[in-house]
């Protein structure tokens, strides 16, 4: 809302950014202060004087709440940002538990290019006791993994495409997408 031109995400720099300045203060500061300001919260990664221009250009022509200004907008920035933020170590603190655990299941799933301990623990607790399936082809059956078979008498259509009944979460942990 501050800077609808910006195309970004949210990174650690911009979050530090929105967090210790109003549009205001970023469209009024000296151009060195802020790219000194953001050299230092971006650890040097980012020391591009353009993007401090790009910013304080952005700034200047962003929303204003005036003549009143409000800081009703900037508070509920920050509270989003730091709503983000403990979502985000919640989440890292589930993946940490998750990759704990599934070290102590016998699984062979993390061996193969791409799939990591999250994607395998997701992938064994959509599949069960695998031993529930017949053969190979009940459990691709099961993860949408077959063709639609479109046939009338002795005509077979070699175009079809790729079931839509499956369980969509494993069919996601796979890599396809149900449309």
């Amino acid at each position: 809302m501050y800077f609808p031109k910006l195309d970004f995400k949210l990174n650690k720099t911009y979050e530090s950014l929105l967090k210790d300045f109003t549009v205001e203060e970023i469209a009024t500061m000296p151009l060195e202060e802020l790219f000194e300001y953001i050299t230092k919260v971006s650890r040097h990664i980012v020391s591009s004087k353009d993007l401090a221009e790009k910013i304080q250009s952005l700034a200047k022509n962003a929303l204003r709440l005036s003549p009143n200004p409000s800081n009703t907008l900037r508070l509920s920035i920050v509270s989003t940002i730091e709503l983000i933020q403990h979502y985000e170590k919640q989440i890292n603190l589930v993946k940490k538990e998750i990759s704990k655990l599934i070290k102590r299941i016998p699984n062979t799933l993390t061996t193969v290019k791409g799939i990591g301990d999250i994607t395998a623990a997701g992938i064994i607790a959509e599949i069960g006791d695998i031993n529930r399936f017949r053969n190979a082809s009940a459990l691709a059956s099961y993860a949408g993994l077959v063709w639609n078979i479109k046939q009338s008498g002795n005509y077979k259509s070699e175009n079809t495409q790729l079931t839509k009944k499956a369980n969509k979460y494993l069919r996601t942990y796979l890599g396809q997408q149900i449309h």
